[in-house]
C-alpha cells in the first residue's frame, strides 16, 4: 500500500511525501520522464513491476 501525505504551509506552499510499502530489497529506478498515452509523466519506477507510488504529468495532475 502507498501512503501520500500533503502538508499545507503558508502562502500556497506545501510539502508532499510518498511512501511505498515494499521490501527494502526491491530496486527502484530514480524519477524519470516517460511518455504514456500522449502524456508526459515524471515518476520513480518499480524495477520489477514497473509501477509507481507518486508522479506528475504535463496535464498538471
Amino acid at each position: 500500500m502507498c501512503t501520500v501525505s500533503f502538508i499545507p504551509k503558508t502562502k500556497g506552499d506545501f510539502i508532499l511525501t510518498s511512501n511505498r510499502d515494499e521490501s527494502p530489497n526491491r530496486n527502484k529506478i530514480p524519477p524519470n520522464f516517460y511518455d504514456l498515452n500522449n502524456t508526459s509523466l515524471l515518476f520513480p519506477k518499480d524495477e520489477i513491476a514497473g509501477g509507481n507510488g507518486i508522479g506528475a504529468s504535463d496535464k498538471k495532475r
